[in-house]
């Protein structure tokens, strides 16, 4: 158990909950504020598998470093959908 202010105890959950439950929503309405209103495509399952690993790794033994790579794998799979998306549409003209 970690003392937090006051003498109330928090278990390490807990205190991961509180750093990684608004990395996740700050994930979330990223993409919501970004996507506009486009069809569903392959990016919207990438920010969904990446804000669900965000709250996936609360329950590891250090959080905030997960969190991290989580952020990292999440940004690359993004560029990589993009890219592959853009490279893949015949050009017209």
């Amino acid at each position: 158990m970690l003392e937090a202010g006051g003498g109330a105890a928090a278990s390490s959950t807990v205190v991961a909950a509180a750093y990684t439950v608004p990395v996740a929503l700050y994930v979330a309405v990223l993409r919501l504020l970004h996507r506009g209103a486009v069809k569903p495509d392959a990016q919207d399952a990438v920010w969904a598998v990446g804000t669900l690993a965000v709250l996936g790794v609360t329950f590891t033994p250090s959080p905030v470093l997960a969190t991290g790579c989580v952020a990292s794998a999440l940004v690359a799979a993004v560029v990589t959908v993009t890219h592959r998306a853009r490279t893949s549409v015949p050009r017209v003209g």
